[in-house]
C-alpha cells in the first residue's frame, strides 16, 4: 500500500488484493518515452471534427466531436448533453476514436 503514496503514482493496477503484471511490450513503450528520468506523455492524435467516445469519468459512454488539444494534453470535446452542445475538457486518456 505504501507505493500508492509515491509521487507520480495514481494507483496500482490490481485484481482484488493482488497487483497484476503488465506485459513487457507496454513497459518497453514507456521506457522508450523516457527522457532525463521523466516519461513524455504524448497528446492523442485526433483530427478536428472526428467522432470520439468518452471511456472514463462522468461522461463515460457519451460520444462527441473532437475540437482540439490544449497545452496540458486535455482534449476539448463537443458533447450533445441534455439537448445542448457543451464544450468539455477531458484528459486525453479518457477518450478514444468512436
Amino acid at each position: 500500500r505504501s507505493i500508492n503514496g509515491t509521487i507520480g503514482v495514481s494507483y496500482l493496477l490490481s485484481d482484488g488484493p493482488a497487483p497484476i503484471s503488465i506485459p513487457d511490450e507496454i513497459i518497453e513503450t514507456i521506457h522508450a518515452r523516457e527522457q532525463d528520468g521523466m516519461v513524455q506523455v504524448m497528446p492523442p492524435a485526433f483530427i478536428k471534427g472526428q467522432k470520439l467516445a468518452v471511456t472514463d469519468g462522468p461522461f463515460t459512454d457519451l460520444q462527441g466531436i473532437f475540437e482540439c488539444v490544449e497545452d496540458d494534453h486535455r482534449v476539448i470535446l463537443l458533447l450533445d448533453f441534455m439537448g445542448r452542445i457543451v464544450r468539455t475538457r477531458l484528459p486525453g486518456h479518457a477518450v478514444t476514436a468512436a
